[in-house]
C-alpha cells in the first residue's frame, strides 16, 4: 500500500487531468490510472482473509467501476465512520 500512495503522489493524476491537451496525456493518464486501478484490486485479495465480507463488497464494487456502472457521486464506504457522543460536565447531572 505504501508504494500506491508513493506512485500516486508521483504520478499525480489529477494534475495529468487538469493539464488542458488531454489527448497528448491521455495515454499516461490512462496507464496511470489503469496502475492504480490493479494496486487496488491486489489490495482487495490481500484484504479478503481478515476482512471477507468487506473485501467481498469492495470487489463487486470494482467490478462495477470497471463496466462503468458507478455515478459519480457514489462511493464505496467500507468502514463508515463512527461517531459518539462524549459527555461532558454539563452533560451530567
Amino acid at each position: 500500500m505504501k508504494e500506491l500512495d508513493r506512485y500516486v503522489n508521483e504520478k499525480e493524476p489529477w494534475n495529468l487531468y487538469k493539464q488542458t491537451d488531454l489527448k497528448t496525456n491521455n495515454q499516461q493518464l490512462t496507464t496511470v490510472l489503469n496502475s492504480l486501478f490493479y494496486g487496488i484490486e491486489e489490495i482487495i485479495k490481500w484484504i479478503a482473509p481478515f476482512v471477507p465480507v468487506k473485501a467481498e463488497v469492495a470487489k463487486k464494487y470494482a467490478e462495477r467501476v470497471k463496466n462503468g456502472e458507478i455515478s459519480k457521486d457514489e462511493k464505496l464506504n467500507l468502514f463508515p465512520r463512527i461517531t459518539a457522543h462524549i459527555p461532558n460536565s454539563t452533560d451530567v447531572e
